[in-house]
């Protein structure tokens, strides 16, 4: 065996590891925050909007947009909307980890196979 065949497998072993590693670790993260170990790294967030103050010609306009904006709240909580986008940012994320740790782990195969 050459020193470079050595070398390029050696590499290509790192290069598995590395792959198996990354996989590994995202797989046990999301599994984390999913079963609720764990809070979602917070990306959005949601603010509390002040209330809008109008002059009285406009009071039929403001009843209707506080009895619109309680049933919407009563509905679908502004806390449950930040989640959900929380853990949609997270699945793309770990989605792409996944992918790029498969790449590695290819790069690492075929160093190996070489």
């Amino acid at each position: 065996m050459t020193t470079e065949l050595v070398i390029k497998k050696t590499i290509g072993w790192m290069f598995l590891s590395i792959g198996i590693i990354i996989i590994g670790y995202i797989a046990i993260t999301t599994m984390d925050y999913f079963t609720g170990v764990y809070q979602f790294p917070e990306i959005f967030a949601s603010s509390v909007e002040a209330p809008v103050v109008s002059g009285s010609s406009d009071d039929m306009n403001s009843l209707v947009q506080s009895m619109l904006a309680d049933q919407m709240s009563s509905f679908i909580s502004k806390d449950s909307i930040t989640l959900l986008l929380n853990m949609s940012a997270w699945s793309l994320f770990a989605f792409f980890m996944v992918y790029l740790g498969g790449k590695v782990f290819e790069l690492g195969l075929k160093a190996i196979k070489d």
